[in-house]
């Protein structure tokens, strides 16, 4: 397993990487890199170095990149160097974009919230941009970075082996739920109507397809970047203003009463309260308001409900990282949450209502 000494041995010329200093080292995410930010002295300068064993290939990451550049190259970190070792592992050095992605910007109020809302217009503008420039009518999933109904298997498998009330999820899912006193059907039917929902489009876009607020670096002039190109590809295009939105609820809702989750009465019962503080309620809107648009120029009439579809997916797969978060407690309301949402049709307008408090 290479180490961050040989990385920076590897990717800086002999005598300086004498001179190179590690400033961090970020935890590998879900797919298994490790990130380390660097100084040279000699060069005064930061770099960003990432290596190791990934999900997605370093080498197909810098090749998703140049596909992104006609549409974002304003944008896109530079990469300075790659480096592919005997064993399989592999190295690329990056320009260093800024020391916050936008999730701490705002999660810390590093910056005051209308500079913040002001950021994340530009970025949805943007996206916007891309999505005009490449929407093309749905012609099939097999160059699907990430193909939605393989997705849901997994989501589903996941969820089932996750334990409650000292039993698997799995042992309980033909109970039916009771989610804050009302009555919604089992998990084994929810899941079947999250299958039956998971539709093609009538067209797709070129998206980065993990567009969060943990991969938008923002620098000091407050130009923001756009890292992490694992993804890269063509979809449809809710599914990335899913995770646009999924990104905040999983990561800034706030509990209002500890949830629980038993079987009682031969029912699965769920009972959380939960709300967003205002400036998340601020960027989520931004988000919606950017799909009515879009949805309305492209003449795409069915994309709320694939919206909400994928956002329920989306809250679902969330649930197996709360506790690398400290927010295992969240499970209980991301799973109710999800179960509303694909069972009472509602549009995500009124989920905010509440989510707000009104």
């Amino acid at each position: 397993m290479l180490t961050t000494k040989e990385v920076i041995e590897a990717m800086f010329d002999f005598p300086y990487y004498q001179e190179v200093e590690i400033v961090s080292l970020a935890e590998s995410g879900a797919s298994g890199p490790k990130v380390v930010i660097v100084f040279s002295k000699s060069e005064n300068k930061h770099y960003v170095l990432k290596y190791g064993k990934t999900r997605v290939p370093i080498k197909t990451q810098i090749q998703n990149r140049s596909l992104l550049e006609p549409f974002l190259e304003e944008y896109l970190p530079q990469v300075i160097g790659y480096r592919e070792f005997s064993d399989g592992e592999e190295a690329m050095k990056m320009e260093y974009a800024g020391p916050h992605n936008f999730h701490q910007i705002v999660i810390r109020s590093i910056l005051p919230d209308a500079e913040c809302l002001e950021i994340w217009q530009r970025v949805l503008r943007a996206v916007k941009r891309v999505w005009h420039e490449s929407k093309r009518d749905f012609s099939g999933t097999e160059n699907y970075p990430r193909r939605p109904k393989e997705r849901v298997v997994r989501v589903i498998n996941s969820l089932l082996r996750t334990v409650v009330d000292n039993s698997v999820l799995n042992e309980n899912k033909d109970l039916l739920l009771r989610i804050n006193n009302q009555k919604f059907p089992s998990l084994s039917d929810t899941f079947e109507i999250l299958s039956q929902r998971t539709v093609d489009p009538s067209l797709t876009v070129f998206c980065h397809n993990d567009l969060n607020a943990d991969n938008i670096i923002v620098d000091e002039e407050l130009k923001w970047h756009l890292i992490d190109w694992e993804w890269v590809g063509e979809t449809d295009w809710t599914l990335s203003l899913s995770h646009l939105i999924g990104w905040w609820i999983s990561n800034a809702t706030r509990q209002r009463d500890w949830p629980t989750l038993k079987v009682q009465d031969n029912h699965l019962c769920f009972s959380y309260s939960f709300h967003l503080p205002p400036i998340f309620i601020e960027l989520i809107e931004a988000v919606y308001g950017l799909g009515k648009d879009f949805a309305t120029e492209a003449g795409d009439s069915d994309w709320e409900q694939r919206l909400i579809t994928h956002l329920a997916i989306f809250l679902f797969g969330e649930i197996r990282f709360l506790a690398a978060r400290d927010r295992l407690l969240y499970f209980i309301p991301f799973l109710g949450e999800g179960v509303r949402m694909l069972s009472q049709g509602q549009e995500l307008g009124s989920f905010l209502d509440e989510w707000k408090g009104v």
